[in-house]
């Protein structure tokens, strides 16, 4: 009987140990799914291509047809897409006509298009960026989109000092990184894992002095890049280098014609921008 008593004992202690065994068998297999699955869905940015250049010689660096005058304050990088021809023949008629623009005329500003890739385009700008901190160092930066319209004449009587760490912008604050591997702004885990994006310049239009260009190309090699170039540059690399984003006002981010520097838009044909361009006189001046 004692022999009997002693085998039922240990029937729930087997039972309770084979529970366990598979349990953590079952944990371990779910967890390199899981683990799997986040690898698979995962879309890594081009780092091979951005890491070259953080390493390759800066004076290799050109843009295609640049023409950067030497009494220029402002340097505008115009990012276009390759068959975006008549957006860019409708600039150089509209707000980039040195007939329309007295700062186009006597040179003060340069403007420059630079072709991007969608898959590219933070490498793209990167380069620029580089190339123009290194040969243009006392030159300010103003990044657009082709779907911009810029009152050219009313940018040099708001830059601030060249020494100023500043770039001014209309600040997105408070926003989540996009983990959906098929949007545009898709921002891996592996790149950036905090919850919360930095203050980050709206990229359609940001304005940088010189010494935030510097500082940004100082710290490039302390952040995994990503491919919303915006939130790159202007909210990681800015936030590593000490770099104040200040929301200036007449930075929109919608379809207005109230302009106070220049306008933001979905402006895709010259007729828009032509009426833009036309207006002046800003309210707020």
């Amino acid at each position: 009987m004692m022999f009997n008593s002693r085998v039922i004992r240990t029937k729930p202690l087997h039972a309770f140990c084979v529970i366990v065994t598979c349990t953590v068998i079952l944990g371990l297999i779910s967890n390199e799914l899981m683990f799997k699955e986040k690898v698979i869905e995962e879309r890594p940015p081009n780092r091979t291509l951005y890491y070259s250049l953080l390493f390759r010689d800066v004076h290799s660096l050109n843009f295609t047809s640049p023409t950067i005058h030497n009494e220029s304050d402002v340097i505008v990088i115009v990012c276009t897409r390759p068959g975006d021809i008549t957006i860019r023949n409708a600039i150089r008629r509209t707000w980039a006509n040195p007939l329309l623009s007295e700062s186009v005329q006597n040179r003060s500003v340069s403007i420059v298009f630079l072709i991007v890739h969608t898959s590219l385009v933070t490498v793209q700008i990167f380069a620029a960026y580089r190339l123009i901190a290194a040969n243009y160092p006392d030159k300010y930066v103003l990044k657009v989109d082709s779907d911009v319209v810029l009152l050219l004449d009313k940018i040099n009587a708001h830059l601030e000092e060249p020494e100023e760490r500043s770039i001014m912008c209309y600040v997105h604050q408070s926003a989540y990184p996009v983990r959906e591997t098929g949007s545009k702004w898709y921002i891996p885990e592996s790149s950036y894992p905090e919850e919360y994006l930095p203050d980050y310049c709206s990229g359609p239009t940001y304005l940088m002095t010189p010494a935030a260009l510097t500082a940004l190309m100082e710290v490039v090699w302390e952040a995994k890049v990503f491919e919303v170039e915006d939130a790159f540059f202007t909210g990681v690399l800015a936030r590593l280098a000490g770099v104040r984003i200040r929301k200036q006002r007449g930075f929109w981010d919608r379809l207005v014609c109230f302009i106070y520097i220049y306008l933001i838009s979905q402006l895709k044909n010259e007729s828009a921008m032509r009426s833009c361009t036309s207006l002046k006189f800003s309210p707020f001046t």
